[in-house]
């Protein structure tokens, strides 16, 4: 079991970090917006606003097969064999999605 003081200093890292990544993101979003018109920024938006979208919508589930792997494995090489399975399966599957014939 973690110590108080170890679990204390994790969430403060988590706070700090979480704090960081939102700050470089409004500074990122102030930066675009201040770059382009507002056009352009309209698109920008909606472009941010899927890439977010679709990319936590495709990684929680992945997340979440990893983390199951990984409890229910009996030591660490085993949750790295897990884990490297199913990122495979992962890269598969994109790879597949990505090579497969368009329509004209």
């Amino acid at each position: 079991m973690a110590s108080p003081v170890s679990s204390r200093r994790h969430v403060a890292h988590t706070v700090g970090a979480t704090l960081l990544a939102g700050a470089l993101t409004y500074v990122f979003l102030g930066t675009v917006s201040r770059s382009l018109g507002a056009a352009q920024y309209d698109l920008f938006s909606v472009y941010w606003s899927l890439s977010l979208i679709l990319g936590f919508g495709l990684f929680l589930p992945v997340e979440q097969e990893l983390s199951r792997a990984g409890a229910g494995a009996a030591d660490a090489a085993a949750a790295g064999r897990a884990g490297l399975r199913i990122a495979a399966e992962v890269a598969g599957g994109s790879c597949f999605c990505s090579s497969s014939p368009r329509p004209s």
